[in-house]
């Protein structure tokens, strides 16, 4: 069986999901922060709500995958590429008493996520092992909130953004992992050549 062959499987697997994979939910996510901002001190809470990812289907297979034999386990190492994903939260910031809210969304394009999958040959069971972001692709960040406190809230939002983009990439690549996760194929795997 041609490694690569596995990895397309479960590629087209996902884009072929069906419901429940355009769009997936994202965790809540709630940061506090104290941190100087331009000669102020300021202390804040940052909450994403409601979060949805959008464009899994855009994975596509990316290199080569390699495999190698041990202790009974084959170890496939894989990479997928997302050409695009969009996501979105609601948000509600609480800084020095001033609680704007409003909406977020975000792009990032090129997304590459490594991953381990393990093939217990004494068990027949076929699992993810792990996942990680190869580069820090930039997320580009956009945010909506009332006109009224625009021009007060925008920096301080937007910095706040800025500090969550990790944040952001890791809860993309927990969502990613658990798409895969979900459309590994059940069957067991046979190593004929096809």
């Amino acid at each position: 069986m041609n490694i690569d062959k596995f990895i397309d499987i479960i590629v087209e697997t996902i884009r072929l999901g069906g419901k429940g994979i355009d769009p997936i939910g994202l965790p809540d996510v709630t940061e506090t922060f104290s941190d100087k901002i331009l000669f102020v001190y300021v202390d804040g809470e940052f909450l994403m709500r409601n979060g949805k990812l959008h464009n899994v289907k855009s994975i596509s297979r990316f290199g080569n995958a390699t495999l190698r034999y041990e202790n009974m386990k084959l170890y496939v190492n894989s990479a997928f590429k997302f050409k695009k994903l969009d996501f979105d939260y609601d948000f509600i910031s609480k800084i020095v008493s001033v609680g704007p809210q409003g909406y977020m969304y975000g792009e990032c394009y090129g997304l590459v996520i490594e991953t381990v999958f393990v093939y217990d040959v004494f068990h027949n069971k076929l699992s993810l092992n792990k996942t990680s972001i190869t580069d820090q692709v930039p997320v580009d960040v956009q945010i909506k909130i009332s006109v009224v406190i625009d021009w007060l809230a925008n920096p301080i939002i937007n910095w706040l953004s800025n500090l969550y983009e990790s944040k952001i990439l890791l809860e993309i690549q927990r969502a990613v992992e658990k798409v895969i996760k979900d459309h590994l194929p059940l069957s067991t795997l046979s190593l004929d050549e096809k």
